[in-house]
């Protein structure tokens, strides 16, 4: 019940179907997400979150299976994008495959009946750099996901 219809991702009507804006990270997710469970080390802006203090403004996870990684990485900024380097530990990255990002203008932002591409992934911006590790811009109040292809160090 909680996959379509009821607090789902998914809403149907006779008229038809709604994808609502938190399918796409569990999207997004389900399809890129394999493989092994990487432990990201995150040096980034932090902003005040009440009782629990000062917590980083960018949230990633990462995972990787045989020569393929994939990077998502969470903005929690209501107004400044990140640019962010990306490298890991023991491999180079060698491709950049189709960044994905989501946002909207507000946080609240959502789609409706009425108008359903308020949110929806996009093409995003993600380079190589000469160093082995990757460039990739994510927007305030969104999300990107990157797959990459790895070479050896």
């Amino acid at each position: 019940a909680q996959i379509v219809n009821v607090i789902a991702p998914i809403l149907t009507s006779s008229g038809g179907l709604l994808i609502q804006s938190t399918f796409y990270p569990f999207q997004m997710f389900a399809e890129r997400a394999k493989g092994v469970s990487l432990i990201p080390v995150v040096d980034s802006p932090t902003y005040t979150a009440g009782i629990r203090g000062d917590v980083p403004m960018l949230d990633v996870s990462a995972c990787i299976d045989g020569d393929t990684a994939v990077v998502f990485l969470v903005n929690r900024s209501m107004t400044d994008d990140l640019d962010v380097e990306v490298y890991l530990a023991d491999r180079r990255i060698e491709q950049v495959e189709s960044p994905i990002i989501l946002t909207g203008n507000d946080p609240k932002a959502h789609n409706t009946w009425e108008d359903q591409d308020v949110v929806k992934p996009e093409s995003g911006i993600a380079s190589v750099g000469a160093d082995g590790g990757m460039n990739v811009s994510v927007p305030s109040l969104g999300m990107a996901v990157v797959e990459v292809n790895l070479g050896e160090l």
